[in-house]
């Protein structure tokens, strides 16, 4: 009885084993790790939010590809790789579907329950679909982040048995469409004086020291540093450093290189690519004010406000002169 009872634990151990090791080899080949499970119900897995390299690569799948993979079990399961799904940074997903056996449609939505940050992010999703029957298929995959301009992940599956597969679309709108690698550069500048039609549609006087900033919503911000101190003479020259949420731009003094003994007031334009919304530090480090000013700092909110001007009053040379 003792070596019958000793078999039953063995057998039962054995069994245990090996579920658990069907459990991890699912989960391989799907790809996702279960450090975050969140909504959407039994075996749903959500990675973290994916980071890219310089050439936008991680694994096999660029950032300006949507992929879909596929298993099924050939009995009623489908299990599901969603590749670069478009979500916010801070998600709370659930996964809803709907089988339409007489006309063979699949519509699986991707629904967000909570979106607690202000930018969206690329990240990999597993979930299974139950109860679907054998058959030839139109999948339809509904995600909450996908641009009008974008094609909708839609495809054609042969599942009467077992099989796996893939669908990919190119997508080019944000979250989609470009690795997190900004840089800037100056794109150009006034004469002394400023755009004075810039500067009077805006109000803006020669005792103010403003950026305008605007965002297109994916990608590029456009400054515009109204009132710019600088020598009379300018060989322009700035220097743009960006370093996770923060940019800081070091305008740089020409007098060393020549210019004129005077200086003057000018506006300069900069541009800011490969840089995803979210909230930005942004600082202007100017060379002729004085230790006591303000300096040209302000927190711009690229995600809920794409457009603004920060102003801060200055009174010393060559601010606020005639």
């Amino acid at each position: 009885m003792l070596i019958t009872g000793f078999k039953r634990i063995l057998l039962s151990a054995s069994v245990l084993l090996i579920g658990i090791l069907l459990t991890v080899i699912l989960y391989l080949v799907l790809g996702c790790s279960e450090d975050n499970v969140t909504g959407g119900g039994k075996d749903t897995v959500l990675s973290e939010c994916k980071s890219f390299d310089k050439s936008g690569m991680v694994a096999d799948i660029p950032p300006t590809q949507d992929c879909f993979e596929y298993e099924y079990d050939g009995q009623g399961i489908l299990s599901v790789r969603h590749i670069n799904a478009g979500f916010n940074c801070c998600p709370e997903i659930m996964v809803n579907y709907v089988i339409d056996p007489e006309n063979e449609i699949l519509t699986i939505t991707e629904v967000e329950t909570k979106a607690d940050c202000h930018c969206n992010c690329l990240f990999d999703y597993c979930y299974k679909i139950n109860d679907l029957t054998p058959g030839l298929y139109t999948i339809i995959v509904e995600e909450p982040y996908r641009h009008d301009d974008d094609p909708l992940l839609e495809f054609a599956a042969d599942l009467n048995a077992a099989c796996t597969g893939s669908f990919i679309v190119d997508r080019s709108h944000y979250p989609w469409g470009m690795a997190y690698n900004p840089g800037g550069s100056l794109t150009g500048y006034s004469d002394c004086g400023g755009y004075p039609t810039e500067n009077k549609a805006y109000d803006v006087g020669n005792d103010q020291d403003c950026v305008k900033y605007e965002y297109d919503g994916e990608s590029v911000l456009l400054l515009r540093h109204i009132n710019a101190g600088l020598n009379c003479c300018p060989v322009m020259v700035s220097d743009i450093q960006i370093d996770g949420n923060n940019i800081v731009i070091r305008e740089i003094d020409s007098l060393d290189n020549g210019g004129c003994e005077c200086n003057c007031l000018f506006d300069i334009d900069y541009e800011i690519t490969g840089l995803w919304p979210g909230q930005y530090t942004i600082k202007i480090i100017e060379p002729y004010i004085q230790p006591e000013d303000d300096t040209l700092t302000f927190v711009a909110d690229l995600f809920s406000t794409p457009a603004g001007t920060f102003c801060v009053s200055r009174s010393e040379y060559p601010w606020g002169t005639p």
